[in-house]
């Protein structure tokens, strides 16, 4: 049975190649195209950040993204249509520049696991000195509050506050009062030497993510299809998020036509594990529920400075980057076999020098980055197009074992960028008018011992979705089929020898159908397959889940609705199920599901005037044979778990 597995992955890795390759050669160079690079004061463009947002929500995957991914891209995307919408609300209009007008919205969100978890239960003081019980509530809230203001010199003004308090954890006596906030203020001018200034929390990206990307946590594909889009450099901090941010203060500053200089300064405190004056492990999940949680906040502080230095034409554009890292004590991790050459020290100097080119038809954007020891980055990307309609892109990465990075975000199949090399090549464009077709393979190799993976290995990954588009007669039909296939090596937890290592396959068939009505009526369905398989290991693990969803919802009436129920069946973590759900703004709408089970939810949102809205939803999962959920302080004694979300939000 093994060799039967081998043979038919050999088969299907070799067809998708060919087909891949086949595609790339066999259509022609349009004879005409257009070598121009877009505007290089992008973060002055609306227009650029709506399409790459549009960008991200159609190549969005729920395999690609965790939970707290999925989130980040949530408030990502609200964030950048409210800017759209306070941005243009005041702009020309039939010659005539509109009056200065103060927008702000306000949102508090609540959600909560109805069932006791083992985490809440008896927690006296003594237990939670002993690290037995949860410091605070099972009441997970939010509370976001934002203020725009667009004058009649087209300058725009912005400030924020964002609250976030995790289940478990204590509200404080003093301010903030929540565990986590999130604190800002920025300007943004479209003219002048001064274009951009934010101060308080900001995320900061330069070149192609190699030294730094704050923009939110991307899976490997995404990444590889959003390496060739513009993103803005600098951005404010408005997520809940407790990682990934610059606290301090940057500028964009606008020398001449052609150049831009942006210098960046931050200091931050973050959580680890200090042991005799020296950090051990740099914590970033956020949570601070118990004791021992709550003694790691704070450890060290993390300062980082920097600048990137911009020439823009026509048809080119280049950046020189720099940037400092200092800990305000020595980091300095324990050694294993897959982290030996990992950062360790104080101090880290990183520089880059990123392009981003259009000539001959062509579309070539990359970056090459180094540090003080001896490491070094690569990644070039570049784009053709083929008949019209179609566009194939290629990329190519190397990091060199020594690399050291902590900030960065690069397209990489292991999240160090250390000791890896692999190419990726993506095609995608419309078959008709209603059909289109994307397409991907990466392969990959790593030089050193891995995470999990502790010797030199190698694999690869291939995926294809197809897309349906439809209307007629006030009916809309979209449908989309995925299939992706990867293979990997892992530790052989069967054999006595720690450094021997064995491929795995998996497999991954999703079909997605939504069907609309103009009368407000709304249907999708959802079938998600898993297959999992190790070499030379007999047995196949697999899952599946069914799911359909019912929902009502037109412009017209202030009232919304929907109610989803999912079966699924999955035999273990390797073969998990991610569905996508509707849940309130913000809230998490990909549950990760293995077990067999069901799943149910239902949302309800109500429009009250113009300015006032009120979300709800609630959802339970049941499962078949589990005489408990999770584990730990999380567990929950029973075989259900349910869930309540509730928010409101106002804009005056």
């Amino acid at each position: 049975m093994a060799q039967r597995y081998a043979n038919y992955h050999k088969l299907m890795r070799t067809t998708f190649s060919l087909f891949l390759f086949l595609g790339l050669l066999s259509c022609p160079m349009p004879l005409q195209s257009q070598n121009r690079l877009p505007e290089s004061d992008a973060a002055d463009s609306t227009v650029e950040r709506t399409d790459w947002q549009q960008q991200m929500l159609e190549l969005f995957d729920p395999d690609e993204l965790s939970e707290e991914g999925y989130a980040r891209l949530v408030e990502m995307l609200d964030d950048l249509d409210l800017e759209r919408q306070w941005l243009r609300s005041d702009s020309v209009s039939d010659g005539v520049r509109r009056r200065s007008k103060l927008r702000q919205t306000l949102s508090v969100g609540l959600d909560r696991c109805l069932n006791t978890r083992d985490g809440y239960r008896d927690a006296t003081r003594e237990r939670r000195d002993a690290g037995k019980a949860y410091l605070g509530d099972a009441n997970h809230g939010t509370l976001r509050y934002n203020l725009a203001l667009t004058d009649r010199h087209s300058t725009s003004w912005r400030a924020g506050l964002v609250l976030d308090k995790d289940a478990g954890e204590a509200w404080h006596t003093r301010l903030p009062l929540a565990d986590s906030f999130s604190l800002y203020a920025a300007l943004t001018r479209r003219r002048g030497i001064v274009r951009q200034v934010c101060i308080g929390h900001y995320r900061l990206t330069l070149g192609t993510g190699l030294l730094c990307d704050q923009s939110f946590a991307l899976g490997k594909n995404l990444q590889g299809a959003s390496l060739m889009s513009a993103k803005p450099a600098l951005a404010v901090h408005s997520s809940a998020s407790e990682t990934d941010f610059m606290q301090g203060a940057a500028v964009r500053l606008r020398l001449g036509e052609r150049w831009e200089l942006v210098p960046f300064l931050s200091a931050r405190p973050i959580d680890g594990t200090l042991k005799s004056d020296t950090l051990t492990a740099w914590k970033s999940d956020g949570y601070h529920r118990t004791r021992t949680e709550d003694s790691k906040r704070g450890a060290a502080w993390l300062y980082n400075g920097g600048a990137r230095l911009r020439c823009s034409g026509e048809w080119f554009a280049v950046s020189a980057n720099v940037l400092y890292t200092q800990f305000s004590n020595v980091f300095w991790r324990p050694q294993l076999a897959y982290n030996r050459n990992y950062f360790r020290g104080r101090r880290l100097l990183q520089g880059s020098f990123d392009y981003d080119v259009y000539w001959l038809g062509l579309h070539m954007k990359g970056e090459f980055a180094a540090d003080d020891g001896g490491g070094w980055a690569t990644l070039h990307g570049v784009t053709r197009p083929l008949c019209d309609g179609w566009d194939a892109t290629a990329i190519f990465r190397r990091y060199s074992d020594r690399y050291a990075t902590l900030l960065g975000n690069a397209l990489s199949e292991s999240s160090a960028m250390q000791g890896e090399r692999g190419g990726m090549l993506l095609i995608d464009g419309e078959i008709t008018s209603h059909w289109s077709l994307q397409a991907a393979a990466d392969w990959f190799r790593f030089t050193q011992a891995q995470y999990g993976i502790y010797r030199p290995s190698s694999g690869y990954e291939l995926s294809a979705k197809t897309m349906f588009k439809a209307s007629l007669h006030g009916q809309k039909w979209h449908a989309s089929l995925r299939y992706r296939l990867k293979q990997k090596s892992r530790n052989n937890s069967l054999t006595a020898d720690a450094t021997d290592i064995t491929p795995f396959f998996r497999h991954s068939v999703d079909f997605q159908s939504d069907w609309s009505h103009r009368n407000g009526l709304q249907l999708r369905s959802q079938v998600h397959a898993r297959f999992f398989s190790i070499q030379n290991v007999g047995g196949l693990q697999n899952g599946l889940s069914l799911s359909q969803s019912v929902g009502w919802k037109r412009e017209s009436c202030p009232l919304r609705a929907e109610v989803q129920a999912t079966w699924f069946r999955a035999d273990d973590y390797d073969c998990r199920l991610y569905i996508a759900e509707p849940n309130v703004r913000y809230g998490f709408g990909i549950p990760t599901l293995y077990g067999e089970g069901v799943r149910v939810s239902a949302l309800l949102v109500w429009r009250i005037g113009r300015n006032l809205s009120l979300e709800a939803k609630y959802a339970r999962v049941q499962y078949r044979n589990a005489t408990s959920i999770s584990s730990g302080l999380q567990r929950i004694g029973g075989n259900h778990q349910d869930n309540v979300w509730v928010q409101c939000g106002w804009k005056f």
